[in-house]
Order: C-alpha cells, then sequence, then structure tokens
C-alpha cells in the first residue's frame, strides 16, 4: 500500500517526461492544469510504489511499471514475471492512495476508517468519541462501522 501527497509546485510535467513510460508521461500532460498534472503524476507513483513495496524491490527499477490504469500490471526489467493487482483507494483530500497484491487474482478488500484520539489522563473530557468526561477508555477500540480492534499492548498479551 502507499499513500502520496500530492504536492503543489511539483514539476509533474518535466519528472513524468523525464522518468516514466511515454504513455503514462502523455497522460500527464493530457491534464488540463498543473493541480491536475501534479494529481496524475502522484496517482502513477503510488501505484509504482505499491507494487515496489509489495515485491520488496527498488523503487527506480519500479520507475518501468506500466501503470496506466488499475488492474493486473506485468513486471518489467527488474521485475520480470511478476504480477501485481492494483487498486486506487479513497484517500483525504490532497492525497492518493494505491494497494497492490501480488498476483493477478483480485481478492476481496474491506476498509475501516478509524476515528481515534489518544487518551490523557489530565484531560476533563473523554478519550474517545461518545465517552464521558473523565471515563477512561473501554479495552475495545471501535472503528467508525463499529469493528472491535483490541489496545495494542508493547509487552505482549496478557
Amino acid at each position: 500500500m502507499d499513500l502520496e501527497q500530492i504536492r503543489g509546485g511539483t514539476p509533474a510535467l518535466a519528472l513524468a517526461t523525464r522518468f516514466l513510460p511515454d504513455d503514462e508521461a502523455a497522460a500527464v500532460a493530457g491534464q488540463p492544469d498543473p493541480v491536475a498534472r501534479s494529481a496524475a503524476y502522484h496517482r502513477l507513483l503510488s501505484r509504482k510504489e505499491a507494487c515496489v513495496k509489495a515485491s520488496g524491490g527498488r523503487f527506480l527499477e519500479g520507475l518501468r511499471l506500466r501503470v496506466l490504469v488499475p488492474g493486473t500490471v506485468a513486471g518489467a526489467g527488474a521485475f520480470a514475471g511478476q504480477r501485481w493487482t492494483l487498486r486506487d483507494l479513497p484517500a483525504p483530500p490532497g492525497y492518493v492512495a494505491t494497494l497492490a497484491t501480488t498476483g493477478d487474482r483480485a481478492g476481496q478488500l474491506r476498509m475501516f476508517e478509524w476515528d481515534w484520539r489518544p487518551y490523557r489522563r489530565d484531560e476533563s473530557a473523554g478519550g474517545l468519541p461518545g465517552q464521558p468526561p473523565g471515563e477512561r477508555p473501554s479495552a475495545t477500540y471501535r472503528s467508525g462501522q463499529g469493528s472491535p480492534v483490541p489496545p495494542s499492548d508493547p509487552r505482549g498479551s496478557r
């Protein structure tokens, strides 16, 4: 999985022309304005880096991967013979995210959006949304969808 921040002022067209395959550079160039070009460029970088992370490779070698559209990607260069399935993920405004899984078979994906704030003993308000003031967080945190997740304990479970 990779998350990229879309940075203003990125010379997206120049970078795409220099480092990306011709069809991807053309897709970046075809965007209507600098903001859209930067978003398209960072989307492609996110897809490439997600593949590289899934395989444990080097990012510079991953720049040759053709990732213009999500779906099945065939490896090239140092990644010849490898395959990934790419999915663009929802991300906060100003970011793009991609998940790459090895192989060419798409599995089921479950996403959770966490609403978590750290507990502070000295705060008068509750440590979690909807929690009464002064009450310690329960042993289980819950996502916005209600899926339980036990708190982590760096010393192991008891």
